[in-house]
């Protein structure tokens, strides 16, 4: 869940600078760079978890979980700030 909310957290920040901005939401730059925040972010959230937690092992099925739910925690955030905003 903590890596979940940072990602969403992230993702705000980043849809406050390019409002800040004034990038236009129909660019593909802003799609793009959110694609990469959350591929990456997931991939490093596994990578800390598989090392730290489970001492360099993880499972198909923990990896998958783990990723799903930063995606869910941090979409969870997003929907709140489009709704808000």
């Amino acid at each position: 869940m903590n890596y979940g909310a940072v990602l969403g957290l992230i993702l705000v920040i980043t849809a406050f600078l390019f409002w800040g901005f004034g990038i236009d939401k129909e660019s593909p730059i802003p799609s793009i760079i959110n694609n990469i925040l959350v591929i990456g972010f997931i991939f490093y959230s596994i990578t800390e978890y598989r090392n730290n937690i489970n001492y360099g092992l993880i499972s198909y099925r923990d990896s998958l979980k783990l990723g799903t739910t930063v995606a869910f925690f941090s979409s969870v955030i997003m929907a709140f700030y489009t709704f808000i905003y």
